[in-house]
Protein backbone atom coordinates (compact mmCIF):
# COMPACT_ATOMS: atom_id res chain seq x y z
CA UNK A 1 0.00 0.00 0.00
CA UNK A 2 1.41 3.53 -0.91
CA UNK A 3 0.43 5.08 2.48
CA UNK A 4 4.00 6.67 2.81
CA UNK A 5 3.68 7.89 6.36
CA UNK A 6 1.81 6.84 8.99
CA UNK A 7 -0.40 8.50 12.01
CA UNK A 8 0.80 10.51 15.23
CA UNK A 9 1.47 7.61 17.20
CA UNK A 10 0.66 4.70 14.58
CA UNK A 11 4.09 3.87 12.35
CA UNK A 12 3.01 3.22 8.66
CA UNK A 13 2.98 -0.56 8.80
CA UNK A 14 0.79 -0.65 11.58
CA UNK A 15 -1.87 1.56 10.27
CA UNK A 16 -1.36 -0.34 6.74
CA UNK A 17 -2.13 -3.40 9.12
CA UNK A 18 -5.19 -1.50 10.62
CA UNK A 19 -6.70 -0.81 7.00
CA UNK A 20 -6.47 -4.67 5.90
CA UNK A 21 -8.30 -5.24 9.69
CA UNK A 22 -10.66 -3.04 9.57
CA UNK A 23 -11.74 -4.31 5.51
CA UNK A 24 -11.19 -7.95 6.38
CA UNK A 25 -8.25 -8.17 3.83
CA UNK A 26 -7.23 -6.93 0.46
CA UNK A 27 -10.40 -8.27 -0.99
CA UNK A 28 -12.68 -5.92 1.37
CA UNK A 29 -10.33 -2.71 0.74
CA UNK A 30 -10.76 -3.01 -3.05
CA UNK A 31 -14.23 -3.05 -2.24
CA UNK A 32 -14.68 0.10 0.29
CA UNK A 33 -15.71 3.19 -1.11
CA UNK A 34 -14.15 7.09 -0.64
CA UNK A 35 -16.99 6.93 2.10
CA UNK A 36 -15.95 4.12 3.61
CA UNK A 37 -11.94 5.36 3.68
CA UNK A 38 -13.46 8.72 5.29
CA UNK A 39 -14.57 6.83 8.62
CA UNK A 40 -11.37 5.69 9.64
CA UNK A 41 -9.88 7.88 12.32
CA UNK A 42 -6.77 9.67 10.39
CA UNK A 43 -7.18 9.12 7.27
CA UNK A 44 -7.30 13.17 5.71
CA UNK A 45 -8.28 14.10 2.50
CA UNK A 46 -5.16 13.72 0.45
CA UNK A 47 -4.27 9.98 1.85
CA UNK A 48 -7.68 9.09 0.99
CA UNK A 49 -6.97 10.20 -2.39
CA UNK A 50 -4.38 8.23 -2.67
CA UNK A 51 -5.90 4.93 -1.76
CA UNK A 52 -8.57 5.27 -3.72
CA UNK A 53 -6.71 6.28 -6.76
CA UNK A 54 -4.12 3.45 -6.10
CA UNK A 55 -7.34 1.22 -5.55
CA UNK A 56 -8.76 2.75 -8.57
CA UNK A 57 -5.51 1.32 -10.84
CA UNK A 58 -5.96 -2.08 -9.00
CA UNK A 59 -9.91 -2.49 -10.06
CA UNK A 60 -8.90 -1.83 -14.06
CA UNK A 61 -5.74 -3.80 -13.59
CA UNK A 62 -8.30 -6.80 -12.75
CA UNK A 63 -10.89 -5.75 -14.90
CA UNK A 64 -8.28 -5.38 -17.95
CA UNK A 65 -7.37 -8.94 -17.20
CA UNK A 66 -10.93 -10.34 -16.94
CA UNK A 67 -11.55 -8.30 -20.45
CA UNK A 68 -8.74 -10.31 -21.87
CA UNK A 69 -9.59 -13.66 -21.18
CA UNK A 70 -11.01 -15.50 -23.86
CA UNK A 71 -13.78 -16.75 -22.22
CA UNK A 72 -16.95 -17.02 -19.00
CA UNK A 73 -15.98 -20.36 -18.55
CA UNK A 74 -15.35 -21.19 -14.82
CA UNK A 75 -16.99 -20.13 -11.96
CA UNK A 76 -13.97 -18.55 -10.64
CA UNK A 77 -13.55 -16.00 -13.43
CA UNK A 78 -17.22 -15.83 -12.94
CA UNK A 79 -16.98 -14.74 -9.33
CA UNK A 80 -14.37 -12.44 -9.80
CA UNK A 81 -15.98 -10.50 -12.48
CA UNK A 82 -18.67 -10.47 -9.99
CA UNK A 83 -16.48 -9.20 -7.29
CA UNK A 84 -14.99 -6.44 -9.26
CA UNK A 85 -18.28 -5.19 -10.62
CA UNK A 86 -20.26 -5.72 -7.38
CA UNK A 87 -18.50 -6.00 -4.78
CA UNK A 88 -18.37 -2.56 -3.19
CA UNK A 89 -22.25 -2.20 -3.72
CA UNK A 90 -24.06 -1.87 0.04
CA UNK A 91 -27.19 -3.16 -1.64
CA UNK A 92 -28.06 -6.56 -3.51
CA UNK A 93 -28.42 -6.43 -6.80
CA UNK A 94 -29.85 -9.06 -9.40
CA UNK A 95 -27.96 -9.00 -12.75
CA UNK A 96 -27.42 -11.04 -15.81
CA UNK A 97 -24.83 -11.93 -17.60
CA UNK A 98 -25.11 -12.20 -21.53
CA UNK A 99 -22.45 -14.85 -23.08
CA UNK A 100 -22.42 -15.40 -26.56
CA UNK A 101 -21.55 -19.39 -28.11
CA UNK A 102 -17.76 -19.30 -26.66
CA UNK A 103 -19.14 -17.96 -23.12
CA UNK A 104 -17.08 -14.75 -23.89
CA UNK A 105 -18.93 -11.94 -22.24
CA UNK A 106 -21.69 -9.62 -24.50
CA UNK A 107 -23.01 -7.70 -21.65
CA UNK A 108 -24.21 -7.57 -17.84
CA UNK A 109 -27.48 -5.75 -17.45
CA UNK A 110 -28.68 -4.90 -13.90
CA UNK A 111 -32.96 -5.81 -13.70
CA UNK A 112 -33.39 -4.64 -10.07
CA UNK A 113 -31.76 -3.90 -7.04
CA UNK A 114 -32.51 -3.66 -3.11
CA UNK A 115 -32.68 -6.67 -0.65
CA UNK A 116 -34.17 -10.25 -0.49
CA UNK A 117 -36.65 -8.70 1.94
CA UNK A 118 -37.97 -6.44 -0.49
CA UNK A 119 -38.48 -8.60 -3.20
CA UNK A 120 -41.68 -9.60 -4.45
CA UNK A 121 -43.63 -11.87 -7.13
CA UNK A 122 -45.26 -8.66 -7.94
CA UNK A 123 -42.21 -6.51 -8.04
CA UNK A 124 -40.59 -9.22 -10.70
CA UNK A 125 -42.81 -7.88 -13.01
CA UNK A 126 -41.57 -4.67 -13.12
CA UNK A 127 -38.04 -6.39 -14.69
CA UNK A 128 -39.53 -7.64 -17.46
CA UNK A 129 -38.93 -3.74 -19.18
CA UNK A 130 -35.41 -3.94 -18.32
CA UNK A 131 -35.16 -7.46 -19.75
CA UNK A 132 -36.19 -7.17 -22.44
CA UNK A 133 -34.11 -3.57 -22.91
CA UNK A 134 -31.16 -5.50 -22.03
CA UNK A 135 -31.56 -8.90 -24.71
CA UNK A 136 -32.46 -5.95 -27.62
CA UNK A 137 -29.21 -4.23 -26.61
CA UNK A 138 -27.50 -7.84 -27.45
CA UNK A 139 -29.46 -8.80 -30.55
Amino acid sequence: MLLRTGLKGMPVLQLAQSLLDRFDGWAGLLAASVQDLGKVKGLGPAKRAEIAAVLEIARRSLNQQLAEKPAMNDSDTVKTYLRLHLGGLGHEVFAVLFLDSQLKLIAMETLFQGTLASISVLYLRKSWPPLRAALRRIM
